[in-house]
């Protein structure tokens, strides 16, 4: 990656041949799965081969011809389409300016142990609810994928070869049917995280909410409801057909087979079983389709971007600390910091679709009445959608009264913007405060300059300029928590 991040001109090298690049290699890893796929569904139908023990299940039953090719046909398709638009995030990464994050042998164990970190979701495990929540999708998440991908294997391979019968396949009902309740247990918590009761909902997650978050989630309810809906029904239909596996090789399905037994005491619905099941059954391809097509252009895209980023978290300088900058009084150069795509780094870029604007960053930051309104996770998300962080620091002019504001605390009479109980208000200071604090554009006293980051520090009489990387800091009131934007 280190060694074809940066200009896209130079795709042809100094012979006029096309160099791979990452973007190809995406392209051509989607290419290989989907092949694989559509190949595993032409082998299916060639070989036929069919496993004699009582104690398993047919693959695709009740299944018409049309429908398995129609699966076998926009999966691929999809998976293709994934890789594409994947691809034209790496492109965004390439157009960075180079960053040494090459794997030697001094740091590879490093990396893994930081690759297993972001795998294994360590970090985020650090704050409890948000952990166990993500835990309890991701975890079961992937057992269920594997469970999928372990029934295809079993389905291709010739009968001495086929493993999924006996107990072996009742111990595997029970596990696909328990990671689906935990998967079903993560994702409820999650949409009452973001979308339940106040009390339910941090403040970080509420400023946060966007539309695709309540499309992941209702995505991510309609896998897991329409997976056990498909499986009730398909045991139900076993056991209501003659002559075939019946409900025996299910009673280790802790969820389907409780529910297939209900079914079969509501004559409603037996009177059409198999045309409830072919419906459950299209529902939840459906489900897992409109999962694929979010995948690249969406957040969970970060099931990808953050193992990697952490992967390649290492770095000569120490974290968070800023580049040197000369003497802002004494150069000419007229501009300083990013101020288009090109001045970030690949990595930097690739931090940018790492970022699941979870908010953890923001309540972490020193937030203060002189502050702004930028928060971390702005500078993060904003260069993510539009290449351009619009972020601005402003400062209180040095003259002027201080507003003075109530205290939300029950029984505390103080009135500040900080209060003398350590608890600032909620809301209303930015609205309390004088016109011209809220936008000092608009206060002919206050010039602007640029400075790092692409970010125009306001100034006026009382604030000292940045030198060598630090920002000014006004001489008047300023609480002694005071944060510096770039920490």
């Amino acid at each position: 990656m280190t060694d074809t991040a940066g200009s896209q001109t130079d795709e042809l090298d100094q012979e006029g041949t096309r160099r791979l690049r990452p973007n190809h290699a995406v392209i051509g890893l989607g290419v290989l799965v989907a092949l694989f796929t559509a190949a595993s569904g032409v082998a299916s139908v060639v070989n036929e081969f069919h496993d004699d023990s009582p104690i398993t299940r047919e693959v695709f039953a009740n299944i018409p011809g049309p429908l398995k090719l129609a699966f076998y046909s926009v999966i691929p398709l999809l998976i293709i389409y994934g890789a594409v638009l994947f691809s034209y995030r790496v492109q965004n990464w390439q157009r960075g300016a180079p960053d040494d994050r090459s794997t030697k042998p001094a740091n590879v164990k490093r990396r893994f142990g930081d690759f297993r970190s972001g795998v294994y979701m360590q970090t985020l495990l650090r704050d409890p609810a948000a952990g166990v929540m993500h835990a309890l999708i991701y975890f079961p998440f992937l057992i269920l994928m594997a469970v999928t991908t372990v029934l295809e294997i079993n389905h291709q391979v010739p009968e001495g070869m086929k493993f999924l019968h006996g107990d072996v396949y009742r111990a595997y009902t029970a596990v696909g049917d328990i990671a689906g309740v935990l998967y079903l247990v993560g994702v409820v918590w999650a949409i009452l995280r973001r979308y339940g009761p106040r009390r339910f909902r941090p403040y970080r997650i509420r400023i946060k909410s966007k539309p695709e978050h309540a499309a992941v989630l209702l995505i991510f309810l309609a896998i897991g409801i329409t997976g056990f809906g498909a499986e009730a029904f398909r045991i139900a239909l076993q056991d209501a057909t003659p002559g075939g596996y019946g409900a025996e090789p299910e009673t280790w399905s802790v969820v389907g087979y409780p529910l297939a037994m209900a079914i079969g005491e509501a004559n409603w619905l037996m009177d059409d079983v198999a045309g409830w099941h072919q419906g459950w059954w299209i529902a939840h391809v459906a489900s897992f389709m409109a999962f694929l097509a979010l995948l690249p252009i969406t957040m969970i895209r970060h099931m990808f971007t953050s193992p990697l980023n952490m992967y390649l978290k290492d770095r000569s300088r120490p974290k968070g600390a800023m580049k040197p900058m000369p003497n802002l009084m004494e150069t000419e150069l007229e501009s300083f910091g990013v101020a288009t795509i090109e001045d970030f780094t690949w990595k930097q870029l690739l931090d940018t679709d790492s970022c699941t604007m979870c908010g953890r960053c923001t309540r972490s930051a020193r937030r203060t009445p002189q502050a702004s309104r930028w928060t971390p996770v702005r500078s993060c998300s904003r260069p993510a959608r539009s290449w351009h962080p619009p972020v601005t620091h402003r400062f209180l002019p040095q003259s002027g009264p201080t507003p003075k504001l109530p205290c939300r605390r029950t029984g505390c009479s103080t009135a500040s913007p900080t209060t003398n109980c350590g608890r600032a208000p909620r809301a209303g200071l930015r609205r309390a405060l004088p016109s011209q604090h809220r936008n000092p554009g608009q206060d002919p006293g206050h010039a602007t300059l640029p400075v790092a980051n692409g970010v125009r520090l306001p100034q006026r009489a009382g604030c000292r300029l940045p030198v060598n990387g630090e920002y000014g800091q006004p001489v008047g009131h300023v609480p002694e928590r005071a944060g510096r934007l770039g920490r």
